[in-house]
Protein backbone atom coordinates (compact mmCIF):
# COMPACT_ATOMS: atom_id res chain seq x y z
CA UNK A 1 0.00 0.00 0.00
CA UNK A 2 3.00 2.61 0.99
CA UNK A 3 4.19 2.07 -2.62
CA UNK A 4 1.20 2.24 -4.36
CA UNK A 5 0.58 5.41 -2.78
CA UNK A 6 4.34 6.94 -2.92
CA UNK A 7 3.84 6.06 -6.83
CA UNK A 8 0.24 7.66 -6.81
CA UNK A 9 -0.07 10.70 -9.55
CA UNK A 10 -0.35 13.82 -6.61
CA UNK A 11 0.35 16.14 -9.23
CA UNK A 12 -1.64 15.09 -11.98
CA UNK A 13 -5.33 16.87 -10.39
CA UNK A 14 -3.65 20.04 -10.50
CA UNK A 15 -3.29 20.03 -14.23
CA UNK A 16 -6.73 18.57 -15.06
CA UNK A 17 -9.03 20.68 -12.72
CA UNK A 18 -9.59 23.95 -11.71
CA UNK A 19 -12.20 23.63 -9.36
CA UNK A 20 -10.91 22.45 -5.72
CA UNK A 21 -14.13 20.30 -5.33
CA UNK A 22 -13.22 18.04 -8.25
CA UNK A 23 -9.20 18.28 -7.13
CA UNK A 24 -10.52 17.30 -3.78
CA UNK A 25 -12.96 14.11 -5.56
CA UNK A 26 -9.89 12.69 -7.40
CA UNK A 27 -8.00 12.57 -4.18
CA UNK A 28 -10.93 10.74 -2.28
CA UNK A 29 -11.45 8.27 -5.74
CA UNK A 30 -7.60 7.58 -5.50
CA UNK A 31 -7.35 7.09 -1.60
CA UNK A 32 -10.33 4.93 -1.75
CA UNK A 33 -9.15 2.90 -4.38
CA UNK A 34 -6.07 2.18 -2.87
CA UNK A 35 -7.64 1.66 0.53
CA UNK A 36 -9.99 -1.26 -1.26
CA UNK A 37 -7.61 -2.58 -3.19
CA UNK A 38 -4.73 -3.27 0.07
CA UNK A 39 -7.29 -3.12 3.14
CA UNK A 40 -9.53 -6.51 3.60
CA UNK A 41 -13.04 -5.49 4.65
CA UNK A 42 -15.36 -7.28 7.26
CA UNK A 43 -19.10 -7.33 7.11
CA UNK A 44 -21.47 -7.86 10.25
CA UNK A 45 -24.57 -9.59 9.50
CA UNK A 46 -27.75 -9.17 11.28
CA UNK A 47 -28.76 -12.42 12.81
CA UNK A 48 -32.38 -13.86 13.34
CA UNK A 49 -32.09 -13.48 17.03
CA UNK A 50 -30.84 -9.38 16.98
CA UNK A 51 -32.98 -7.07 18.87
CA UNK A 52 -34.24 -5.10 16.54
CA UNK A 53 -32.19 -1.97 17.52
CA UNK A 54 -29.46 -3.90 17.27
CA UNK A 55 -26.85 -2.78 14.64
CA UNK A 56 -23.05 -3.11 13.37
CA UNK A 57 -21.80 -0.09 15.67
CA UNK A 58 -23.54 -1.99 18.90
CA UNK A 59 -21.92 -5.59 17.93
CA UNK A 60 -18.91 -3.48 17.62
CA UNK A 61 -19.28 -2.10 21.15
CA UNK A 62 -19.99 -5.22 22.37
CA UNK A 63 -16.99 -6.82 20.86
CA UNK A 64 -14.37 -4.21 22.07
CA UNK A 65 -16.65 -4.18 25.75
CA UNK A 66 -16.20 -8.58 26.10
CA UNK A 67 -12.49 -8.12 24.75
CA UNK A 68 -11.26 -6.19 28.01
CA UNK A 69 -13.32 -8.05 30.02
CA UNK A 70 -11.88 -11.03 28.85
CA UNK A 71 -8.22 -9.49 29.35
CA UNK A 72 -8.67 -8.30 32.76
CA UNK A 73 -10.26 -11.81 33.98
CA UNK A 74 -6.51 -13.07 32.46
CA UNK A 75 -4.78 -10.26 33.98
CA UNK A 76 -6.09 -8.55 37.25
CA UNK A 77 -4.18 -5.83 36.26
CA UNK A 78 -6.18 -2.31 37.62
CA UNK A 79 -5.86 -0.86 34.45
CA UNK A 80 -7.07 -3.13 32.10
CA UNK A 81 -10.20 -2.78 35.01
CA UNK A 82 -10.42 0.61 35.28
CA UNK A 83 -10.51 -0.03 30.94
CA UNK A 84 -13.15 -2.56 31.41
CA UNK A 85 -15.58 -0.37 33.44
CA UNK A 86 -15.16 2.39 30.87
CA UNK A 87 -16.62 0.46 28.11
CA UNK A 88 -19.38 -1.32 29.78
CA UNK A 89 -20.38 1.73 30.46
CA UNK A 90 -20.39 3.60 27.22
CA UNK A 91 -21.71 -0.22 26.03
CA UNK A 92 -24.55 0.70 27.71
CA UNK A 93 -25.13 4.22 27.04
CA UNK A 94 -24.56 2.76 23.74
CA UNK A 95 -27.71 0.56 23.90
CA UNK A 96 -29.44 2.55 25.84
CA UNK A 97 -29.43 5.09 23.21
CA UNK A 98 -30.24 3.19 20.25
CA UNK A 99 -33.17 1.34 22.16
CA UNK A 100 -34.58 4.77 22.62
CA UNK A 101 -33.77 5.71 19.05
CA UNK A 102 -35.72 2.44 17.94
CA UNK A 103 -38.89 3.23 20.09
CA UNK A 104 -39.13 7.01 18.85
CA UNK A 105 -38.73 5.74 15.44
CA UNK A 106 -41.79 3.24 16.00
CA UNK A 107 -43.49 6.22 17.97
CA UNK A 108 -43.28 8.55 15.20
CA UNK A 109 -43.89 5.73 12.31
CA UNK A 110 -47.56 5.29 14.42
CA UNK A 111 -47.91 8.68 14.49
CA UNK A 112 -48.02 9.19 11.35
CA UNK A 113 -50.88 10.28 9.17
CA UNK A 114 -49.76 8.12 6.51
CA UNK A 115 -50.13 4.90 8.95
CA UNK A 116 -53.43 2.85 8.46
CA UNK A 117 -54.49 1.55 11.73
CA UNK A 118 -56.72 -1.85 11.16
Amino acid sequence: MNQDLFNAPWDVPFNLYDDIDEILDFYYGLINNCMDEHIPKKEITKSKFDKPWMNGYIKWCIRIRNRWNATYDRTKNPDHKRIRNEFRQFTKREITDAKYRYHNKLKMDLASKHTNVK
